[in-house]
């Protein structure tokens, strides 16, 4: 049976060697570049409860962050195996810090960091699966997804774009998100991924939730994550009139979930023209982030003492491939996981650091999916709730698309705060391109603002939960 797996980050990778090691005998994986993608320079650490009595914490921690428009069950399944997975990679050779770190929207200190290198927790973790890919013997093909090859809602393969065809069983697709869609990021999807998806049949959900990360470095043009975790050890954010003024906004003040923290700053931007991260409260900076350090260093700045210019920038795109909690999407054969799929784990709003728990727990969970699935087991389909909205669109892929005028017009009309009119000019001016379109429709169906969508023109949300779907077809 052969398994192609479609990016070599975290869930990619962690996919296939769960597959080699459940006896899958042939496992492709498809990379455009195998130092590439988000999940190298990926910050922070994995979100894991402490012990049983934390699970409970962890579960409400990341419902409140998601404004409960999370499936309950899945967060109750990712959680519960948290554990499990950190020892699995443990087991091949991962080295965490002795100690936890608090980050915001988190009610413990439960953020599992690497032992070696800090704040470096992308690297440390795909040193790991690299290795190990390569020691089970998954064989890894450097190419470009063109598309996915359907017969009768059922993948038979994929297409690279120098025309070579890959005969394959199942594909999963971890390919990443789209917050590289936006002007100001910290990591470079663009979405692709999730666009050849939906030409092959398949549903994407809430693509109006984009996460912004709220301290993110500006120095000479240059972006730099500022991971949460330099708040969680207590970081203070200060406007250029040198007040502290988080606790105006929220009594969890610098450890608020995202959402709060990022219009906050923007907020502060726009009134007082500039904010800074004060990490003069942090003992051994240097020591406990010498990645941020690094930069700081080499942009003029003394790590641990000078303030640090900030802004919000895109982060993480909670919405993606519709998928139920094992991966399954609404063609049969066609699996998604990691930033690329919508799991409604996350709801409106991402916890910091459950992003890396998703990946690794979904690519345990998809390889028993695909062995269930090539055994003859019945496709379940993601289920529509009652009050989602499902809309029609049309697919075709356009002749040209100007890649820097939609990033443009994403962070000016769809950024951080959104009103009825920018909505409408960034349709105007997104028409025939599919995935920016989609993100602004999307955004302007939600009259009403919860988690990381929020619109300045309906400012409150109503409670009612419900999700926005797009499929291809007539256009509605």
């Amino acid at each position: 049976m052969r398994l192609v797996i479609v990016g070599s980050g975290i869930a990619g990778l962690g996919a296939a060697i769960r597959a080699r090691e459940g006896g899958v005998d042939d496992v492709v994986v498809i990379t455009r570049d195998r130092r590439g993608g988000s999940s190298w320079r990926a910050q922070g650490g994995i979100a894991v409860p402490i012990d049983d009595s934390d699970v409970k914490a962890h579960v409400n921690d990341t419902l409140v962050a998601g404004r409960y428009l999370n499936d309950e069950g899945v967060v109750w399944s990712y959680i519960g195996l948290a554990r499990d997975v950190l020892n699995w990679l443990i087991r091949h050779g991962f080295e965490p810090c002795r100690g936890r770190s608090l980050e915001g929207g988190h009610s413990r200190a439960r953020v599992v960091r690497a032992r070696i290198g800090g704040d470096r927790i992308g690297e440390a973790v795909m040193s790991v699966l690299t290795r190990v890919s390569e020691e089970v013997g998954a064989q890894v093909i450097e190419g470009r997804l063109d598309s996915i090859e359907v017969n009768n809602n059922r993948v038979v393969g994929i297409t690279l774009d120098d025309g070579d065809f890959i005969k394959a069983d199942a594909v999963v697709l971890a390919t990443g998100g789209y917050a590289g869609l936006y002007l100001y990021s910290t990591n470079d999807g663009d979405g692709s991924g999730i666009e050849t998806a939906m030409r092959a049949g398949a549903l994407v959900r809430d693509l109006e939730f984009m996460q912004f990360h709220p301290t993110v470095a500006m120095l000479n043009g240059d972006l730099f994550l500022i991971s949460e975790a330099v708040r969680g050890e207590g970081a203070r954010l200060v406007n250029k009139d040198g007040e502290y003024f988080m606790r105006r906004y929220d009594e969890r003040a610098e450890l608020a979930p995202r959402d709060v923290v990022s219009r906050a700053v923007y907020n502060e931007l726009v009134r007082t023209g500039g904010v800074y991260l004060d990490v003069s409260p942090i003992k051994d900076f240097e020591e406990k982030f010498p990645a941020i350090s690094s930069f700081l260093r080499a942009h003029g700045l003394r790590p641990g003492k000078d303030l640090i210019p900030v802004v919000p920038a895109a982060h993480y795109a909670i919405g993606g491939i519709t998928v139920d909690a094992l991966g399954r999407t609404s063609v049969r054969g066609l699996f998604a996981i990691g930033e690329a799929s919508s799991s409604l784990f996350h709801g409106a709003n991402r916890l910091a650091s459950n992003s890396l728990l998703e990946a690794l727990v979904q690519g345990y969970l998809v390889i028993r999916a695909f062995r269930a699935y090539y055994s003859g087991d019945t496709w379940r389909y993601p289920v529509i709730g009652r009050y989602d909205v499902v809309a029609h669109t049309r697919c075709r892929l356009a002749s040209y698309v100007d890649i820097g005028r939609v990033r443009d017009v994403l962070w000016r009309y769809v950024g951080i705060v959104r009103s009825e009119d920018g909505l409408r000019r960034a349709i105007d001016e997104l028409e025939g391109s599919l995935l920016p379109s989609l993100i602004t429709k999307a955004a302007m169906i939600r009259r009403e603002s919860v988690g990381v969508h929020y619109r300045v023109d309906y400012p409150s949300w109503s409670g009612t939960k419900f999700h926005i779907l797009f499929r291809c077809g007539d256009e509605a």
